[in-house]
């Protein structure tokens, strides 16, 4: 019947207006998807980790590991024993100072990728919340941020 013709053409014009904004809303997911992508940090290791990942896996000829000062506990004190070159399975790994859950998440995933245990610690751990109030009470008059 002509209204059964009328609909059907209506539907299939529908069907293309359809067809067409499901295009568009996909091509803007994908561009969505591809920003987050460069919000969200990759598996770029940062410097502390990259630190001890030297330390621990003690290559020959690795700057790094070889700036650090080595103590082993089974050589008499004042003497110069020989540097031990096995891999380290865990490590403590303490910042005299201000540490970050970023760097120790870093830590945490690279101990995991590597069968490794890592412990991570400061003398000044805080949230990001306390962070960011300690920078707002620096910027307060007599708070210690005007360096004048």
């Amino acid at each position: 019947s002509a209204s059964n013709m009328l609909g059907a053409v209506g539907l299939g014009g529908l069907g293309g207006l359809a067809d067409k904004v499901r295009a568009g809303g996909e091509g803007l997911l994908a561009a969505a998807a591809s920003n987050v992508k460069q919000l969200i940090p990759t598996d770029r290791k940062l410097p502390i980790t990259t630190v001890v990942e030297g330390l621990m896996e003690q290559r020959t000829g690795d700057k790094i590991a070889e700036s650090f000062e080595y103590l082993d506990p089974k050589v008499q004190p004042g003497a110069k024993g020989p540097r031990l070159r096995s891999p380290f399975k865990q490590a403590i790994v303490f910042v005299v100072g201000g540490g970050n859950f970023v760097e120790a998440q870093s830590l945490q995933d690279w101990a995991g990728k590597t069968g490794r245990h890592v412990v991570y610690g400061a003398t000044d751990f805080i949230s990001p919340v306390g962070f960011m109030e300690e920078l707002a009470e620096l910027g307060k008059p007599g708070g210690g941020g005007d360096l004048r």
